[in-house]
């Protein structure tokens, strides 16, 4: 075998090696991120919902199809590479076969920079989003904004409350929970909501009805007599009835800030989260619906 010809099979091998290398270190990477992604529909609605909201789910399945053809056309144009190798009879054709697969990779890697920069998007809103058991019961703390929900989220929870604060985007949703013996109840509090037609409402206000549509077991709806909310009844009773049309979920009407107002809302439970009067019926309330709720089917959820 002359010099010539092993210098050009040591060409044909680099280069091939080279190809290689290539096509497997980019493919395996964009499978990864199309296998390792969860499907939209084994989200739990309610991640499914704040997707949506923010992305959009048809986007969604479109860049993880886009992601998953990117990675088939890499192997195919490495294999079109190949054959050129392997025919070409000089290295500076090879390497011009080799230089031919990168740069039209490269052009095929640009094709999916938007679709991989809004699925890397989700990834890490999944990560923000609050971790929801599907085993355990939901309640939902709703009304407008400023009547004491966050308050009795922490009056509610366990003597050493595992509250933690999640953004939705510029807001909060926090996480309580509360332990009755062996049953555990998470209770979240959504962003207050403005008594306004759906489609004048921000992506804060619809994360908090996706809250409500998708995640609530159960609804407890607080009444601020006192107005130091700042909103009158008129708007607060307005607000009750949507939720009612929004959830299916059932609602305990509770009357707050029991402590600077005397006349609860009709109907209603008078509490105070900032003295404590009241709980323990709401409390008792809870126990009763925790004991009766049974599992629900397990949803991919973020691991935090």
């Amino acid at each position: 075998m002359s010099n010539q010809t092993i210098k050009a099979e040591r060409a044909r091998e680099e280069e091939t090696g080279k190809v290689n290398a290539l096509s497997d270190t980019t493919s395996d990477a964009l499978l990864k991120v199309q296998k390792s992604f969860p499907t939209v529909e084994n989200l739990h609605p309610f991640y499914r919902a704040v997707v949506n909201i923010e992305i959009g789910t048809d986007k969604i399945r479109q860049d993880l199809s886009r992601v998953q053809w990117a990675a088939g056309k890499i192997m195919a144009l490495a294999n079109e590479a190949r054959r050129k190798i392997k025919s070409a009879q000089t290295p500076k054709e090879m390497t011009s076969a080799r230089k031919a697969y990168s740069g039209r990779l490269g052009s095929l890697l640009g094709r999916v920079k938007n679709p991989l920069k809004r699925l890397e998007r989700v990834r890490l809103l999944l990560k923000d989003l609050p971790y929801l058991s599907p085993e355990e019961l939901t309640v939902v703390i709703s009304g407008v904004p400023n009547v004491g929900k966050s308050r009795l989220v922490k009056a509610l929870s366990t003597a050493d409350p595992q509250v933690a604060v999640y953004p939705f985007t510029t807001k909060g949703v926090t996480i309580g929970h509360m332990d009755f013996f062996e049953t555990r109840v998470q209770i979240m509090d959504i962003p207050g909501l403005l008594d306004r037609p759906s489609t004048e409402r921000n992506d804060i206000e619809l994360k908090g009805v996706a809250a409500l549509k998708e995640a609530a077991d159960m609804v407890v709806f607080i009444f601020d007599p006192s107005l130091t909310c700042g909103y009158d009844m008129k708007k607060q009773q307005n607000l009750r009835e949507e939720i009612a049309r929004i959830t299916p979920a059932e609602i305990i009407d509770v009357s707050n800030k029991c402590d600077v107002s005397t006349t609860p809302v009709e109907g209603t439970l008078p509490i105070s989260a900032e003295t404590g009067a009241g709980l323990d019926e709401l409390k008792r309330l809870l126990e009763k619906k925790a004991l009766e709720h049974s599992n629900r089917k397990e949803y991919y959820t973020p691991v935090t």
